[in-house]
């Protein structure tokens, strides 16, 4: 069971969690079942490690490469569960970058008050959440920040499906601190 064969990763300078566990047992097993996601109708999509390891690099480098997301950048993620979702917070774990992982049920109030406060510099959404975060930008006055869309192609936003086109060898490796930050979480409430 995997549990009982689980080991804590050493916590040092320079570990990356998406790199140096999950690539490594990806290298390991790459045809195990890493992510399992059944559909309201019963339909699943699986996805191996090593597709995960092989798709979120690809991901890192299209986004490090064509974007300029770099160590050190907030990104909002506002994607509902979709291997998509997966492929991009590993991506960005590889990259060192700080996400700011949003539910599509927020209001533009909400998500105007996570651009705002958290600094972020790129947000990662599908189709459906575009308007609402256009809208979110504008009140947040968050003009600058660089958008990337998963699905189909929106106006104004970087295809981010284009990824799948990159090397499957992640391009750079950010030295990350364990004092790093890696998410940061709003609640609904913060008087």
């Amino acid at each position: 069971m995997l549990a009982q064969a689980f080991e804590w990763p050493a916590s040092t300078a320079g570990f990356n969690w998406a790199i140096d566990w999950v690539d490594v047992y990806a290298r390991q097993h790459p045809h195990k079942a890493a992510l399992v996601l059944v559909q309201q109708g019963g339909s699943a999509d699986r996805v191996t490690y090593g597709q995960l390891s092989t798709w979120s690099n690809q991901a890192a480098s299209h986004l490090a490469q064509v974007h300029a997301v770099q160590k050190g950048d907030v990104v909002v993620v506002m994607l509902g569960n979709t291997v998509e979702l997966y492929v991009v917070l590993l991506a960005a774990i590889k990259l060192g970058v700080c996400l700011v992982p949003c539910t599509t049920l927020l209001t533009e109030a909400d998500l105007a008050d996570r651009l705002a406060r958290s600094g972020a510099k790129h947000v990662v959404a599908a189709n459906a959440s575009v308007q609402l975060i256009e809208r979110a930008i504008q009140k947040a006055h968050a003009t600058a920040i660089s958008k990337h869309i998963v699905g189909a192609p929106v106006a104004g936003w970087n295809d981010l499906d284009k990824y799948k086109t990159q090397p499957s060898v992640l391009s750079q490796r950010p030295l990350t601190q364990p004092s790093d930050p890696l998410f940061l979480y709003f609640t609904s409430g913060y008087d």
